[in-house]
């Protein structure tokens, strides 16, 4: 369980149980070891149903590869709904992550009988040039995914709705498709409340000199996250600028950066690494010791909470052009947007900031970190409920 999937399960979930819901949680059975998972079913009126179905954990080399994972999807859904039903009456059904079968269900619409959903959408990314963002290069597997993602919301059930984290989506919708509006809602990719410091003296334990310009890399570090970019730049930075890599690291990325070509910056003490799940509660303790956040992502469309996180702590970024990730950090301003591609441009925004040449003002961190609260998510979430459980009556 990777990605959105640990912060989504644990929000949803509590935000249900805070308004007197009981919750089940259908998921494959490995997910359930999952920290996330354990704690969350420590709660009396939180259920676990342990599903078979397989699911291809691996991205699809091609089109069709992803479709047959699609269609696992649809059958896992189908599984969890009726093991569930099993054991207790269901009353509404969320999907946290329905891009896994929006494309297969544009072909062959989703139906929970008389069950209100929700399926939350975040990858979504064939209107971004629209909106003026910039999108990946036109393609006919783009424009087939827009023309069934349409056809999805034409046939989606009246009791059913589409939330999508970018509100662009939203708005597209509502000015290309008009008829289409009532189905699709806009919902914050939100971050929890900025918690207290806990470890004031990382910086000492991880032998980051006081005068040290530290970027910090965060999340479940994959090829995606600009991590080989970040360690390019940083053998032409000068030696006081030092890399902070907090997260899980794939196994790529953790052959990328132990190996013999990034020695040299082990040997200067450069690069420190935590490389392991990280808890929301120990946010704190790596944004405060950061003086920039890396969000130079390579080939990255989707949102980022770590750049809503680092609004929060008010922490610079340096930032891709691309996707969701450059269209927010430039309608907030708070980070240097940049082709990831051009190493020159990657090294000329570190010494920006570290010249503090660019500053982004308080006003922009806040209305960014507010605008992308728990409580605007949990907001949107409830009236999302309200509206489709309204139309099943």
């Amino acid at each position: 369980m990777t990605g959105h999937r640990p912060s989504y399960l644990r929000r949803v979930t509590n935000i249900a149980r805070g308004n007197s819901m009981n919750v089940v949680i259908a998921m494959p059975r490995t997910c359930f070891e999952h920290p996330v998972a354990i704690q969350l079913l420590e709660s009396a009126n939180t259920k676990a149903i342990h599903c078979d179905q397989h699911v291809n954990e691996s991205k699809a080399s091609n089109f069709a590869g992803a479709l047959r994972r699609e269609f696992q999807c649809r059958a896992f859904y189908k599984e969890a709904l009726n093991k569930s039903k099993r054991e207790m009456s269901i009353d509404l059904i969320v999907i946290s992550t329905y891009d896994d079968a929006a494309v297969i269900s544009g072909l062959w619409p989703l139906h929970f009988g008389d069950t209100p959903w929700l399926g939350i959408v975040m990858k979504q990314k064939f209107h971004f040039s629209a909106v003026g963002a910039i999108g990946p290069p036109v393609s006919t597997q783009q424009s087939i995914k827009q023309k069934l993602f349409i056809r999805l919301l034409h046939k989606l059930d009246p009791h059913a709705l589409i939330l999508t984290i970018d509100e662009s989506l939203k708005n597209h919708i509502a000015t290309a498709h008009p008829a289409l509006n009532s189905r699709i809602a806009y919902i914050p990719d939100p971050v929890d409340e900025r918690r207290p410091i806990t470890k004031p003296g990382l910086r000492e334990e991880l032998e980051i000199p006081k005068e040290a310009f530290v970027i910090l890399a965060y999340g479940s570090l994959r090829v995606k996250k600009g991590v080989p970019q970040l360690l390019e730049a940083l053998h032409q930075l000068p030696n006081t600028v030092h890399a902070l890599l907090v997260g899980t690291q794939a196994p790529e990325i953790k052959a990328c950066v132990n190996s013999v070509q990034h020695k040299p910056l082990h040997d200067a003490r450069r690069v420190h690494q935590i490389n392991r799940y990280i808890d929301v509660s120990e946010d704190p303790n790596f944004f405060t010791p950061a003086n920039a956040v890396w969000l130079a992502y390579e080939n990255y469309y989707a949102m980022s909470a770590v750049m809503v996180q680092a609004a929060q702590y008010e922490r610079c970024t340096i930032a891709t052009q691309t996707g969701l990730v450059g269209y927010l950090s430039t309608k907030y301003q708070t980070g240097l947007v940049v082709d990831n591609r051009d190493q020159k441009a990657l090294h000329d925004a570190v010494i920006t900031l570290m010249n503090e040449k660019f500053s982004p003002q308080q006003q922009h961190y806040e209305q960014f970190a507010r605008d992308f609260s728990l409580k605007a998510f949990e907001n949107a979430l409830l009236n999302s409920i309200d509206r489709v459980r309204a139309t099943s009556l």
